[in-house]
Order: C-alpha cells, then sequence, then structure tokens
C-alpha cells in the first residue's frame, strides 16, 4: 500500500492502468498500489481502450512480453500520440534480467523508469516517488514515428565497450551530465546495446541508465567524449 505523502497529493483523483498477460500478476501490482484504483488491461490494445475509455488514468504500469500487442507497442502508441491521451503519461515498465535486449528501444520512447519482477512495495515506491517530482519533457509525436521496433527481438549480442576499452573518458554514471555525448556504445553487463555511440545524454536517460545499473542490467561507468 502506497502510503507517501508526495505520491498521494501527486497523483490524487488519478487511476493506475496495469497491462499484464499474467492476471495473478496483475493482482499482485494492484494490491501494492492502494490506495489508488487500478484498471487492468491483458494486452497493449485493449490497454489503448481502456486509455480512451478512462480519461482520469494517470499512469501506466506495463509488461514488454504479451499478446496481441506488447508493451514496447503501447508505448509508442502512446508516445506518437495515437493513444487519445497525452503523449507525455507517465510509463514504468515492468521487465525481468532476461529483457534487457528490450530495453534500449524502451529508452528511445523515454519510457519513466523499469520496475523489476517480482515486483515489491519498495521499489514501486521509487519509481512513483520519482514520477512525483520534477519529469523530464518527451519529444513530440512526429519524433516516436519513425523509431523502427521490428528488429528489436533480433539483438545481437556486441563486446561491451564500458567494459573494455574507452577511447574517450570513463566516468561514473552518477557524474554524467546532460548533453554529455557516448564516445562508445553503452552496454549492458550481458553485451547489448542499451544506447548508441556518439548520443547526447540527457536528464531523463541518464536517470534510466542509473536505475539499470541499480539493479544489475547495466555497468556503473560509462564512456563519453
Amino acid at each position: 500500500m502506497i502510503t507517501d505523502a508526495e505520491i498521494l497529493a501527486r497523483f490524487k483523483g488519478k487511476q493506475f492502468l496495469v497491462v499484464d498477460d499474467e492476471k495473478f500478476l496483475r493482482s499482485i501490482v494492484t494490491r501494492l498500489i492502494l490506495p489508488f484504483d487500478a484498471i487492468e488491461a491483458g494486452d497493449g490494445s485493449y490497454g489503448l481502450f481502456q486509455l480512451a475509455a478512462n480519461p482520469e488514468i494517470g499512469l501506466v504500469l506495463c509488461d514488454f512480453n504479451m499478446p496481441r500487442m506488447d508493451g514496447l507497442t503501447f508505448l509508442k502508441e502512446i508516445r506518437r500520440g495515437a493513444a487519445k491521451v497525452p503523449n507525455d503519461m507517465p510509463v514504468l515498465m515492468l521487465t525481468g534480467h532476461s529483457d534487457v535486449a528490450l530495453v534500449q528501444a524502451a529508452l528511445s520512447l523515454d519510457v519513466d523508469g523499469f520496475i523489476v519482477k517480482p515486483v515489491s512495495i519498495v521499489t514501486l515506491a521509487t519509481r512513483l516517488k520519482h514520477l512525483a517530482g520534477k519529469r523530464s519533457p518527451v519529444k513530440k509525436p512526429s519524433y516516436y514515428e519513425g523509431i523502427d521496433l521490428s528488429r528489436v527481438c533480433s539483438t545481437l549480442l556486441s563486446p561491451s565497450a564500458t567494459e573494455g576499452e574507452c577511447p574517450g573518458r570513463r566516468v561514473k554514471l552518477a557524474d554524467a551530465q546532460p548533453k554529455d555525448v557516448l564516445a562508445a556504445d553503452f552496454t549492458a553487463k550481458t553485451g547489448e546495446v542499451l544506447v548508441g555511440k556518439d548520443i547526447p545524454l540527457t536528464e531523463r536517460l541518464i536517470a534510466r541508465l542509473i536505475e539499470l545499473e541499480s539493479i544489475g542490467i547495466a555497468p556503473a561507468e560509462i564512456c563519453l567524449v
């Protein structure tokens, strides 16, 4: 149950949309987010319907792997303005350690955070606390139109530049600054590229990478120009 006063004030009068094809997991999350009411959906397509039908929804918690419409496609629909809600709707992705290959795509769609399964009240409250503060703005809907999700499932493993040679300066993630530029691909510990070389960092992106480091997916250092 959520008891933090800042979270309660930020989402006062709002409902949370929980999108996951596992009914048991939806029931767990529904209990954890009390006293907020939950609206449930078993896949992304029904999630879009629920968003259109329930304007009081103020936050989405969504799984990656679902039938009919997966979580990434669902997130893209929101960000590109096709979901009949503001494209800056806060979205938290529910993930497991095996979902690393999908993280890069979620980052490119300006996801607001990740919650590792099994979902705990501590992690959930931490992510909601972050959202209760100042959020970095998302981009215009037209930006997300060009993001190609078709190759996400065929992402290949590549050597980790963050763990090996760094052609620039190596710094701790916590010391990275908005507008810093990557001198090498920033990769997960298992090798998948999370953010490509030459990409400028934003406040939102840095926050997401620090989250990934805290749950053991990403390394603690980054290679910058």
